[in-house]
């Protein structure tokens, strides 16, 4: 995952025709206010606080989007969504207190197979 994720970038940017130009312009403002996003995949065995490290730039949300158990990825686990965390970069990044429906005495100590969604700040307002 390259951190912070790239923003949509046109490749040209001088036009022969000023019309073509203007829209190429409002067309790049446009991406500029888009959220960026980025995917990660970790395999981590389930506690309270996990650590979410290697990130360069605060993300505005993180997003639990899909979760396997790493044994037996055929059974649902019941959790996924919401992240509650901390920005703690001395700590090695974010850190999440918990996911929306996983707890230690049920998911602990088990490894599951995490996918989370990262949305950072639009590159402009």
């Amino acid at each position: 995952m390259t951190e912070p994720p790239i923003r949509p970038q046109l490749r040209k940017q001088l036009w022969e025709d000023p019309d073509k130009g203007e829209q190429a312009r409002d067309i790049q403002q446009a991406f500029d206010r888009q959220p960026r996003t980025a995917l990660r995949t970790v395999v981590m065995q389930y506690s309270e606080p996990l650590v979410i490290g290697n990130l360069r730039e605060q993300p505005a949300g993180i997003e639990a989007i899909r979760i396997l158990e790493d044994k037996d990825q055929q059974s649902p686990v019941r959790a996924g969504g919401l992240c509650h965390f901390a920005w703690l970069p001395q700590k090695g990044g974010a850190v999440v207190g918990s996911i929306d429906g996983m707890n230690v005495p049920l998911n602990g100590g088990k490894s599951y197979r995490f996918t989370f969604r990262f949305t950072y700040e639009p590159a402009q307002g």
